[in-house]
């Protein structure tokens, strides 16, 4: 049975689409750098709660190597909160809450430790 002219095409976008990503996917692979992980910490605005004022900590790492075990701190005044994150892939960032019991004026985040491989 001959193919037509719809089968044909079909075939041709699913092999180009196939080899692209597969390109790519190898070009990553062998291009992929080697710096170690480099993070930003940026503290959302505090929210009222139950036992006290909720903030948003997000982290971004900016490395080429997954961090683990990160631990975060967040400071406000004599107030401090600590929390830990178990992965933050390389180039990627990750979330965790902090709460206060004074409404927090200018907490400032920091990433304490972590390990990479």
């Amino acid at each position: 049975m001959k193919k037509n002219w719809l089968e044909w095409c079909v075939f041709a976008l699913g092999l180009v689409l196939t080899l692209s990503i597969l390109g790519y996917l190898i070009f990553l692979g062998l291009n992929r750098g080697e710096q170690p992980p480099i993070f930003k910490v940026t503290v959302g605005s505090p929210q009222k709660v139950s036992d006290g004022y909720q903030l948003r900590v997000d982290v971004y790492n900016q490395g080429d190597v997954t961090a683990q075990s990160v631990q975060v701190e967040v400071e406000n005044r004599a107030e401090k909160a600590r929390f830990q994150i178990d992965f933050v892939p390389e180039h990627s960032s990750a979330k965790g809450w902090v709460v206060f019991s004074q409404e927090p004026d200018r907490p400032k985040g920091k990433v304490t430790g972590f390990t990479a491989q």
